[in-house]
């Protein structure tokens, strides 16, 4: 049997809210997008909690709904790239769920360059490679973090294929 909480982890734009969209369908479970909850509850973006508030700020507000989820069932729950990284999130996590950390490909990484004026904490760098550099970086101190996780899938294959990987590892992990 599947746990009742599945927790999507990994870098922004790793593909973590189309596989949650996609695993939700295929278990039939209810889905929720951590960063889509604050904007609701907010009535603003991320980037505008950001910059008004700061990042410690908005930590703890990601903290707060993460808490939330461990009272819902069957649902696949994506979080905000940083969430594991803080306040002890990832314990949270792997307590009232199964972690899957999605690796972030090298094509995500050049998409999510593309898309950076929706991510407020990659929005300023005007080039490729100062970017690059400022993803290894996080990737490196992420890591431990999202290391803890699991399972761990790396989403180079179309979001479905990856999907039907997840569902077998989950069938696999919760059978032993």
């Amino acid at each position: 049997m599947i746990a009742s909480r599945i927790y999507l982890i990994g870098f922004m734009g790793s593909g973590k809210t189309t596989i949650t969209k996609l695993l939700a369908d295929q278990l039939n479970f209810s889905r929720l997008d951590t960063d889509n909850a604050l904007e609701k509850l907010y009535g603003t973006s991320i980037t505008a909690m950001f910059q008004e508030n700061g990042e410690p700020w908005f930590r703890d507000e990601e903290s707060k709904i993460l808490k939330l989820t461990t009272q819902l069932d069957n649902y696949v729950i994506s979080t905000g790239g940083g969430l594991p990284c803080f306040n002890n999130n990832i314990e949270t996590i792997n307590n009232y769920g199964t972690s899957i950390h999605i690796e972030s490909s090298t094509g995500s990484i050049e998409r999510l360059y593309k898309e950076k004026e929706k991510r407020p904490l990659i929005r300023e760098f005007e080039s490729f490679h100062r970017f690059d550099n400022y993803v290894s970086a996080q990737l490196l101190i992420r890591r431990p973090y999202y290391s803890k996780a699991h399972i761990s899938i790396t989403s180079e294959a179309t979001a479905e294929h990856t999907v039907q990987l997840l569902i077998a590892q989950l069938l696999k992990t919760e059978s032993s």
